[in-house]
């Protein structure tokens, strides 16, 4: 491990606000690179298990200070292997992407199968990865300290206990149980996520381990060249929030022009069937009016017809008038020749009766 650099005034008598607390993935790793006692501490803390049983552990992948890294790569994770015998991969997340369940699930089968061409299956070595996060895994199932691995969905019984998965929500620590608090878990997290000197100081009077990480994180908080890097890791990530919130509100907007495009479709089919019931009412009115246009005909005819008939009845009417204009004529002749006829008989009844006297 490295040895601490000088600080510009010694930790003792630091007070204010931390630059860079752990929740920075390049303060992370080159804490826990500098200080072997805090990584055996944190680890010790995390398994459940004595520190005290930890004999060696050695980072994988070290960072070389000063170097530029960048956070995409996926490189400031901290892979470490304890007593040659279990690996161990810690990587701090601020930023929730919304895909921690398959990329950390990825990151433990990464680790997992570090087996080399030939070897045994059985040789493989038991596989950690523990995520810390800054944002809530499962809102509805929330802990400070899950550790998930392989089992029977049915009975509990556990498959293998070479595949261990940790989650630490860095935001819980006031869901800490009891076990939580026995191995000093929820200590951790508030020295991750303290952000003056004064509250570091005070945690690391509670736990050796985590006196020396304050220590490796003070030293590390007055080097230029970390804070560089550290300053570099926050704009990267505050970038790719930034783009992500874009994104989303790029997928926002789509969403709302989809959702505007299909009722705008949903409104035209709506104008397309009402112009259809128009057109066939339309359709409908066209034959009623040709129906009636029709019915008006053979009323017009049947007027017609009726018209002739009055004038028929009307010509028959002045016929009748006429014939009986001279019937009445005749009957005026017949009643004058009928009145001379009865006066003739008179007369030859007077002479029938002058001659039989």
């Amino acid at each position: 491990m490295e040895k601490l650099k000088s600080t510009r005034i010694p930790l003792e008598e630091a007070t204010g606000k931390v630059l860079y607390n752990m929740t920075n993935d390049y303060m992370f790793h080159i804490v826990l690179q500098r200080s072997e006692e805090a990584l055996k501490g944190l680890i010790a803390a995390l398994l459940h298990i004595r520190k005290s049983n930890i004999k060696t552990v050695e980072i994988k992948n070290p960072l070389k200070l000063g170097e530029t890294i960048d956070a995409k790569t996926g490189v400031l994770d901290v892979l470490v292997e304890m007593n040659n015998n279990e690996t161990i991969d810690l990587e701090m997340q601020v930023e929730d992407e919304g895909n921690w369940e398959p990329r950390s699930i990825y990151y433990l089968s990464r680790v997992f199968t570090g087996l080399k061409h030939g070897e045994d299956f059985g040789d493989a070595k038991p596989a950690y990865f523990i995520g810390f996060l800054d944002f809530p895994l499962f809102p509805e199932h929330q802990e400070l300290y899950g550790v998930y691995r392989l089992k029977n969905i049915k009975d509990g019984h556990e498959y293998s206990d070479k595949f261990t998965m940790g989650i630490v929500e860095l935001n819980n620590t006031g869901l800490a149980t009891e076990e939580d608090k026995k191995y000093g878990i929820d200590k951790w997290v508030r020295m991750f996520k303290a952000d003056t000197w004064e509250e570091m100081k005070m945690l690391a009077q509670e736990n050796r381990e985590i006196d020396e990480a304050v220590k490796a994180l003070y030293g590390a908080n007055t080097d230029e060249s970390i804070l560089r890097l550290c300053r570099k890791s926050d704009e990267e990530i505050m970038g790719d929030i930034n783009r992500r919130k874009r994104l989303k509100e790029l997928e926002s907007e789509n969403k709302k022009i989809k959702q505007e495009n299909k009722k705008i479709k949903q409104e035209h089919e709506k104008i397309k069937q009402e112009h259809e019931k128009i057109k066939r009412e339309h359709e409908k009115v066209k034959q009623e009016h040709e129906k009636v246009k029709q019915e008006h005909e053979k009323v017009i005819q049947e007027q017609e017809k009726v018209k002739q008939e009055h004038e028929k009845v009307i010509q028959e009417q002045e016929k009748v008038k006429q014939e009986n204009k001279q019937l009445k004529q005749d009957n005026e002749t017949l009643k004058k020749q009928l009145e001379l006829l009865q006066s003739d008989v008179i007369e030859i009844k007077a002479l029938l009766k002058g001659n039989n006297q």
